[in-house]
């Protein structure tokens, strides 16, 4: 790092700021590029909850000898106090400067493009104000009133109780689909660098909604019915191989179609058609009739929402972004069109291939106005595009079609023109499997995806890229020069089916130990290492609309007490604010509680009041195990804590000596 040689595509700005060098190269390795932890801050608290969650997969003497042995572990890692690379110095200074730079410009937003996978920086005015515009298309676009998201949720829960209570769901599945701590879906923005005034493409967050589970219940029914023919390609792959086995007559040349905005100008009434149409397909996979399916499908169609800032807005036609039946009802629509439109054209085509709603085909010369017209004649909001071939070829996703003039097809791998060649880059605090893999994936897709003539060309290009993205030559040679036969698929091996597949933080040089440890008594649990200090979570602009703060659940909180320096430790899977309200009731009605919590305890034993405004949330935690561990590891990290005793029984006293080294 110490030369800074900023590649130029793999960032972009927009704004007329000056941007140092140095912050100008680490800004431009990526959203996901991974930096060394400081001493001071490596997860060891979450290591301890990843690792003491897998324990449960394991009998008690097991667990006891498991968990001695990484803490021995964690702890000489501790006191080794080799948390780093040797280029952590370089980017220690290089963060120092990135973070002072983005506390003096907070007029500037940092984000990645919307392909291309380069970093974009832009006056947060403007881009601000095209948001506001966007969102004020009232043809797209209705703004709300309020935040409909608990009557939302009150409706979603009190269909699901009636469906349970007709038989029509088994009660694992009511409980699945019964959602008490929804959050309103998040519209975010990311611009298109690939085209000319760099407009925004909305983004929705649907994770989380209460309509969620609901719609991916019936994306699972829908998906029963949805024949994949052979006209449908479901990766560049499958599409490659096909291709190659196909010919084009002569007089006939390739074009490919597209569908300008798909998911917000699909038909709702004619995906409830088509459902009607084909229920007779649909019905032996589901315990719902046809009109409860269609009610349902209809229901969160039209509570289709989305947050921005403090304002609600509903999408006014076609499939909600983000929402888990918006793909199945794109290919259902897509698939009765193509075979629609291809039985009016006044010709043959010899083939026909589809990817969601990108087309190719051949046809004869001279007959694009025809097929142009007979698909946008489909439907009025959905209306295509298109584009010939250029010099007898022409791209379809990652692959270039090529015409040969006896009407045989070859394939080569291509890049868009918006390709900036940044990958994994190879200093980034990733364990090294997976920058192996890197290198063996290029190689594949470069190789799989075109044809033997195009092979040589291709891999000089795979080593020109690794090169760039600093991997070391050595490696580089030894992985490309393998003679593994690349011809077979990269799939997961799905033989044991009761593989239990776990993660913890990626620490250099300790997460390996811990999960070689672990693995070694068991051949069912599978652990892989995740990075999570990334230049994204530190230094790019947060483009979701954060939710209310109590309202956020799945969490660990801390009240402090008005009247002395003690705190409370807890956790809730509920909103925060419904568990502040009932520590508040128990506080008014000490009398009324036959278990009071330490809180209630403290407050009867002093009289002293819980500062309940100045709450915080201190960890979240999914899993309601993981949540436990969390608050008592935080329970005895608080020395002033004022909870009881046994509300860290359950964690095990091994770890004391450790937490007492991560104390806060």
């Amino acid at each position: 790092m110490s030369s800074y040689n900023v590649n130029d595509k793999w960032i972009i700005n927009l704004t007329n700021i000056d941007i140092p060098n140095d912050v100008k190269y680490l800004l431009s390795l990526g959203d996901k590029f991974n930096l060394p932890y400081p001493t001071n801050k490596v997860p060891i608290e979450q290591l301890i909850i990843d690792i003491e969650y897998i324990f449960e997969k394991f009998d008690e003497p097991t667990r006891i000898d498991l968990r001695n042995r990484c803490i021995n572990i964690i702890t000489n890692h501790i006191k080794s106090n080799k948390f780093c690379k040797n280029t952590n110095n370089n980017f220690k200074k290089s963060t120092s400067k990135t973070i002072q730079f983005i506390r003096n410009h907070k007029e500037l937003v940092i984000t990645k493009a919307d392909k291309g996978n380069c970093t974009v920086i832009q006056n947060k005015y403007d881009f601000d104000q095209r948001i506001v515009n966007a969102l004020n298309d009232t043809e797209t676009y209705k703004k709300l009133n309020k935040n409909p998201t608990m009557n939302i949720q009150s409706k979603t829960n009190k269909i699901i109780s009636q469906l349970f209570d007709k038989k029509m769901i088994s009660i694992e599945q009511q409980k699945w689909l019964k959602i008490n701590n929804g959050v309103a879906p998040k519209i975010y923005f990311l611009p298109k660098i690939h085209k000319l005034g760099t407009p925004l493409r909305p983004i929705v967050s649907f994770t989380g909604s209460p309509l969620y589970n609901l719609t991916k219940l019936l994306s699972n029914i829908l998906q029963h019915f949805f024949i994949k023919d052979e006209r449908y390609m479901k990766n560049s792959f499958d599409f490659a191989n096909y291709i190659k086995e196909q010919t084009v007559p002569e007089g006939y040349i390739l074009v490919s179609l597209d569908v300008v905005s798909l998911f917000t100008n699909i038909p709702v009434d004619l995906v409830t058609d088509i459902i009607t149409q084909k229920w007779h397909l649909i019905r032996p996979n589901t315990s719902l009739d046809l009109e409860t399916v269609v009610f349902l499908f209809n229901f969160c169609i039209e509570n289709n929402y989305f947050q921005h800032g403090e304002n609600f807005y509903t999408q006014i036609f076609g499939l909600g972004m983000g929402n888990c039946m918006s793909p199945i009802c794109s290919d259902i629509v897509m698939a009765q069109l193509q075979d629609q439109c291809i039985s009016e054209l006044s010709f043959n085509v010899p083939f026909f291939c589809r990817y969601v709603d990108d087309i190719i085909t051949a046809i004869p010369n001279k007959k694009e106005n025809e097929i142009l017209s007979v698909f946008n004649s489909f439907h009025p909001r959905l209306q295509f595009t298109i584009e010939q071939e250029i010099n007898c070829s022409l791209p379809f996703l990652d692959v270039k079609v090529i015409r040969s003039t006896d009407g045989t097809i070859k394939t080569d791998w291509y890049q868009k023109p918006t390709f900036s060649e940044r990958i994994l880059n190879y200093f980034s605090e990733h364990p090294m499997t997976q920058k192996i893999n890197v290198i063996k994936n290029l190689k594949h897709r470069c190789l799989r995806l075109s044809s033997p003539e195009y092979h040589k060309k291709n891999l000089h290009y795979v080593q020109t890229i690794l090169k760039k993205n600093n991997y070391p030559l050595s490696i580089i040679k030894k992985i490309i020069t393998d003679t593994e036969n690349i011809t077979q698929n990269i799939t997961r091996n799905n033989e044991n089916n009761q593989l239990a597949y776990f993660k913890i933080p990626y620490i250099n040089t300790l997460s390996h130990k811990i999960k070689k440890t672990i693995q070694s008594k068991s051949d069912v649990i599978k652990i892989s290492e995740r990075s999570e200090n990334s230049v994204r979570k530190h230094f790019f602009t947060k483009l979701k609309t954060k939710d209310a703060f109590d309202l956020h659940s799945n969490i660990i909180y801390k009240i402090p007490c008005s009247g002395c320096d003690v705190c409370y430790i807890g956790q809730t899977g509920r909103y925060l604010r419904q568990r502040l309200y009932e520590h508040e009731y128990d506080c008014r009605n000490l009398a009324l509680k036959k278990n009071p919590t330490a809180l209630a305890e403290h407050k009867m034993n002093t009289g002293h009041n819980f500062n309940f405004g100045k709450a915080t949330i201190i960890g979240q935690q999914q899993p309601f195990k993981k949540r436990l561990l969390a608050e008592m590891i935080n329970i005895k990290k608080h020395n002033n804590a004022v909870n009881k005793r046994t509300d860290i029984d359950n964690l095990s006293s091994s770890y004391f000596n450790l937490i007492d080294q991560i104390k806060m």
